[in-house]
């Protein structure tokens, strides 16, 4: 019995279920009052709308802002691989790559002459340290014999001899005026160390606080130096002037002098170092302007390439083989944003909008049904292939509707059968069958009662109202199948509820109008 006719024998059945039934012991159940099982393909499912569209879609945007010189495409046009659809004009961008050529050329001209000058000057500043010709330090030179003519001239004068008090005063003199030589030679070199540390970008600031701090403690070992000298003289002065008072005032000048030629010296070495950074810095400026002149170059190289890929785009060709859906580009303007959609329609995909209380039933692979208004009369089929995790959005809503959208879902659904004949954006109808069971013995809802936490059906056997167990399998909103219980060709009763109290009772099934006797 297909599942129309057992639909209508259960409409008939609660019709005639009343006049079936009578107080004497045996009755007759009209035709419908039952049902012989059978085994029957029992499935149940949803339905949904939706759209055909491709399941691949590429949209062409233009990257350059030229005007279209050239565009053939069209909605609905097939297209291939490779195809030519659009040609931007980039005489503009051609001259913005020319113009910033040339540009580029004179920035690089201007840093190679400023290179050139500053090598023509640090090799002049050479020469002039290698020859001896360097006024700086010639002058610390000339300063530093006439200081040291000075003191020689004046030491002469202190030829006292003295006892052995003087010699030894005189012994500790040499040395702290030694450690002054120390103390400035140490301290120039810590304060060139320092100035470079300030002078050269991105040095840590903890370099340079180091640096301070030892400029710092070399200061303190200078003013130290000085007053070991300081000391050592006055010892030396006072040793002589106990013997000799003329004595006493000549060293006194001697040691002025000797203050002088310390002068002198420290003048002469703060000279040399100053000579030697400033061919450092010249040499590192010339070093700076080359890796910055590279760096503006790798820039600016970059620049160029990009504006040359962006004309290499100027001609626009379709990525894949499929129909042009849109275009949104018009010869003769600015080509800004997209310029066409191209659908891959070699595949497609039906997506339609499942309501929220059915989403739970539909599981990836699902098998689907569809029909299509471009193809009336023919049915596709398709398969579950996403379920989206996130509500569709909804509609939008005018100012007069109150009403509040229903949730759905989008689920996709591959066309896996022959899908010429669907055209992209047409509407169609999907029934998604969510579950199936082949060659299943079903009975209407209604032949099933529960009782003490069992399901039950009554039977006819044998011309005897009988209670069957049995164990429930899938169910439909019309049917149910029973998994263990029941035979095929079983008279199983439509309505049990009505007949629960018959059990036991003898009953005779009316032979279905038409039908040779004993043919049901």
């Amino acid at each position: 019995m297909t599942v129309n006719k057992k639909i209508i024998a259960m409409a008939l059945s609660a019709v005639l279920a009343l006049g079936a039934c009578g107080k004497s012991d045996e009755f007759t159940f009209n035709h419908g009052d039952t049902l012989t099982v059978t085994a029957d393909n029992l499935e149940d499912s949803i339905t949904a709308s939706g759209q055909v569209v491709a399941k691949q879609e590429v949209t062409l945007t233009a990257t350059l802002n030229g005007p279209i010189s050239h565009l053939d495409a069209k909605v609905g046009q097939r297209v291939q691989a490779g195809q030519h659809l659009a040609t931007i004009d980039v005489s503009a961008t051609q001259r913005d790559l020319e113009a910033q050529k040339a540009a580029n050329a004179a920035q690089e001209v201007g840093t190679l002459n400023q290179v050139e000058a500053g090598n023509q000057q640090l090799s002049y500043l050479r020469e002039q340290l290698n020859r001896g010709l360097h006024p700086g330090i010639n002058g610390a030179q000339a300063g530093l014999r006439q200081a040291q003519d000075a003191f020689d001239a004046a030491q002469a004068e202190t030829n006292f001899g003295g006892d052995e008090e003087i010699t030894q005063a005189r012994a500790a003199l040499e040395q702290a005026r030694a450690e002054v030589d120390r103390a400035n030679s140490a301290a120039l070199q810590s304060g060139i160390t320092t100035l470079n540390s300030t002078a050269t970008p991105g040095v840590d600031p903890s370099t340079y606080a180091v640096s301070l701090l030892q400029w710092s403690d070399s200061q303190q070992g200078v003013h130290k130096a000085w007053e070991g000298v300081e000391k050592a003289e006055a010892a030396l002065h006072r040793a002589i002037l106990r013997q000799d008072k003329a004595a006493a005032d000549k060293e006194r000048a001697a040691q002025a002098a000797w203050a002088n030629l310390a002068d002198a010296k420290r003048n002469l070495e703060a000279a040399e170092l100053a000579a030697n950074q400033e061919v450092n810095t010249l040499a590192k400026s010339v070093q700076d302007t080359l890796e910055q002149a590279a760096a503006t170059r790798v820039s600016e190289e970059s620049a160029q390439r990009r504006l040359e890929l962006e004309m290499g785009n100027a001609e626009i060709h379709s990525p894949i083989s499929g129909l042009i859906t849109s275009v949104e580009a018009k010869q003769g303007q600015a080509a800004t944003g997209t310029i066409a959609t191209i659908a891959d329609d070699s595949q497609k995909l039906i997506k339609v909008l499942v309501r929220e209380s059915d989403l739970h039933k539909v599981q990836l692979g699902n098998d689907v049904i569809f029909t299509s208004e471009t193809a009336p009369g023919k049915e596709f089929n398709g398969k579950v292939e996403f379920i989206s995790p996130v509500a569709a959005a909804p509609p939008k809503q005018d100012q007069f509707q109150s009403a509040p959208t229903k949730t759905e879902f989008s689920v996709d659904i591959l066309v896996t059968g022959p899908s010429e004949e669907l055209r992209l954006g047409s509407s169609a109808k999907a029934k998604i069958i969510t579950s199936r069971a082949e060659n299943a013995l079903t009975v209407p809802h209604s032949a099933i009662y529960d009782q003490d936490g069992k399901s039950y059906v009554l039977i006819v056997d044998k011309g005897v109202i009988t209670q069957r167990e049995i164990t429930k399998g899938q169910t439909t909103e019309f049917y149910v199948e029973v998994a263990t219980g029941i035979e095929p060709g079983n008279e199983v009763i439509v309505q049990a509820d009505a007949h629960r109290h018959n059990i036991g009772q003898k009953v005779t099934v009316a032979p279905q109008p038409g039908s040779f006797e004993g043919e049901q």
